[in-house]
């Protein structure tokens, strides 16, 4: 998807300004430092820098090209491989999924205690009078969040939202991810 977004742009690219000494000096960290997380993650078999490397090396080309609008144009593609090709840390996703299905417990409990008043939550479970249920880790939304957010990338980039439009859907999605 980066790379399609990244051609929708080359027309943005041969229509913007002339290289400026400065951005083809930015131009030149940028390739350099991602050339060297892409190393890096070869020596240590880090394969989640990887996506890294490639959004700044998108940026980076996008200003060897065209200079600072060139780096604008394809910093959105370099954002969506930089968020959704990265995976999340084992660590980091155990805790913000563990949390999210707590959370989601004590939600659906406390809509449950409306119809019935003997509901309980005991950590991730719902105990009710007749049965007992646990939200599992689909039920907790993280996966429902990051679908959301990935279509709410591209549908913005296809209709061409603006930018205060686009961030302002992007923050709508956990909203939404929670209620679904």
């Amino acid at each position: 998807l980066a790379l399609g977004f990244s051609f929708q742009r080359i027309g943005r690219l041969s229509a913007t300004g002339t290289l400026s000494h400065a951005s083809g000096v930015a131009a030149a960290i940028g390739l350099s430092a991602s050339m060297g997380c892409l190393v890096w993650a070869r020596l240590t078999e880090a394969v989640q820098l990887v996506p890294l490397s490639f959004a700044l090396t998108l940026t980076s080309l996008g200003a060897l090209i065209a200079g600072s609008a060139g780096a604008r144009s394809l910093v959105m593609p370099g954002i969506f491989v930089a968020l959704f090709a990265t995976p999340f840390p084992a660590p980091l996703l155990n805790w913000t999924m563990s949390h999210l299905q707590l959370a989601t417990a004590e939600a659906v409990t406390l809509i449950v205690r409306v119809f019935e008043p003997m509901v309980q939550q005991a950590g991730d479970l719902i105990v009710t009078p007749w049965a007992t249920f646990q939200v599992i880790e689909t039920c907790a939304g993280l996966r429902a969040l990051d679908m959301l957010m990935m279509a709410t990338f591209v549908l913005s980039e296809l209709l061409e939202v603006g930018w205060r439009r686009r961030v302002a859907l992007l923050m709508l999605a956990p909203v939404v991810a929670a209620g679904v």
